[in-house]
């Protein structure tokens, strides 16, 4: 009788493992009722003061970004297209609003609007995001 407690036990924990497995996969629960889906921003702790969860850099991205709003990458010396204008502006102004005050009061994005080729618009604006959107100071 003895051996069969630990056999009982291990079938319990199978079984149990088993509809848990199936609970998650089907989606589980209250959130896939109410049709949510899982973000980062579930894991992230209830303090105020918590630090957003760290992002896996893009290096070469990054460092084009970089180099671009240092001015060492050449811009276009006119303007590219009056669209472009408009819609990098844009897309600035939204961006800006996401950094904290004190750098959004500091940093003028206007004179990139337009002159940056599709591709240096995605690493200038990936830059700006990485470091003063997602590991900006405070608000």
């Amino acid at each position: 009788m003895k051996r069969s407690v630990p056999i009982v036990g291990l079938c319990v924990f199978l079984l149990f493992s088993f509809c848990l497995q199936q609970t998650s996969a089907s989606g589980g629960g209250e959130s896939s009722a109410k049709g949510s889906k899982w973000s980062a921003n579930d894991y992230r702790s209830s303090k105020k003061d918590s630090k957003p969860l760290r992002i896996v850099i893009d290096r070469e991205k990054y460092a084009l970004g970089h180099a671009i709003f240092l001015g060492k990458t050449p811009l276009a010396d006119t303007i590219i297209s009056a669209d472009s204008v408009k819609s990098q502006a844009m897309e600035f102004e939204a961006l800006k609003r996401d950094m904290p005050k004190k750098i959004r009061r500091e940093m003028d994005l206007d004179h990139f609007a337009g002159r940056l080729s599709e591709q240096q618009f995605i690493h200038l604006k990936y830059f700006l995001f990485v470091r003063f959107v997602h590991y900006g100071s405070e608000k």
